[in-house]
């Protein structure tokens, strides 16, 4: 779960907003503009009347300005980082919709976790590269998730490797 700080860093980080954040956004001011509108029909002519009559101006603006947020699209999947000891067919993780990165060495992906932890949702390791031991020291250290696929995994033990790494 992501705290208000980190989500506020990915949008300035990505120059996007959170999926669904300009839905919302539009719904409240469609709110704002229905009760605004109602209100400045019912009002006498007057100051009063004219100051509804601005907050639906306002309301109007901004639902325009909310359309043109870029938003971050929805990731189907997870985004894993894939430690390459020896060959790996990741075609199936991609299939079922994650994103993987390859890393050739542990020490390769260590550094990764250590520069951008927030940027892997789980780490993967086949095989038994050298520098192993830094790099699960690193996972536990980022409350990063990794696990070891088997020596014979295929298809289905990637994702069965993956599932045990993020549940």
């Amino acid at each position: 779960m992501t705290t208000d700080a980190d989500t506020l860093a990915d949008m300035h980080q990505g120059g996007t907003v959170p999926p669904g954040f300009a839905h919302d956004l539009g719904n409240l001011l469609t709110a704002i503009h229905g009760y605004a509108t109602l209100l400045a029909e019912d009002l006498p002519d007057g100051a009063q009347r004219d100051f509804a009559r601005r907050i639906v101006t306002a309301t109007e603006e901004a639902r325009a300005l909310a359309a043109t947020l870029p938003r971050a699209r929805r990731r189907r999947g997870l985004r894993v980082l894939l430690v390459e000891g020896r060959p790996v067919d990741a075609a199936p993780l991609e299939a079922a919709g994650h994103e993987v990165a390859r890393a050739a060495t542990a020490a390769d992906a260590a550094s990764a976790v250590a520069a951008a932890a927030k940027a892997w949702d789980a780490v993967l390791v086949a095989g038994d590269p050298p520098g192993l031991r830094t790099l699960e020291a690193r996972c536990r250290m980022a409350g990063l998730p990794l696990a070891r696929i088997p020596g014979d995994a295929d298809a289905a033990g990637l994702l069965a490797a993956l599932t045990g790494a993020t549940a």
